[in-house]
């Protein structure tokens, strides 16, 4: 599976692309869909080292506070103005996809790279 899934319309024996949905550039392992709370839910696996030659860096003022650093994998799948709202994963996750008449079009928080000496003296 590619860092993205595509939900697609096959009712009258046609296949026809709804929409796609953003994974955060972390590659699908499996995909389960929870009846209770009308959510598809994905686990991911992000595929970008922790480290400066994966990763392009760039300050465009969107971050909290009204500015701030967005990281973008070099390799992903997607660009970063492929979807409306900027959005990665560093680490491996579990991404819920809430269905309703309702839709709040909320992003998560993205999580940049760490680059393995973040924190540390």
């Amino acid at each position: 599976m590619g860092e993205a899934v595509w939900a697609w319309d096959l009712r009258a024996g046609r296949a026809q692309a709804l929409y796609e949905l953003s994974t955060g550039n972390a590659r699908v392992l499996a995909l389960a869909w929870h009846q209770g709370s009308s959510s598809l839910l994905a686990s991911c696996e992000s595929m970008y080292d922790d480290c400066h030659e994966d990763w392009a860096g760039g300050s465009d003022g969107e971050g909290e506070g009204g500015s701030g650093s967005r990281w973008w994998p070099k390799r992903a799948k997607h660009d970063r103005k492929d979807f409306k709202a900027y959005w990665t994963e560093a680490d491996s996750c579990v991404v819920q996809y809430r269905f309703s008449d309702r839709a709040g079009g909320a992003v998560p928080e993205s999580q940049g790279p760490a680059f393995g000496w973040q924190g540390f003296e």
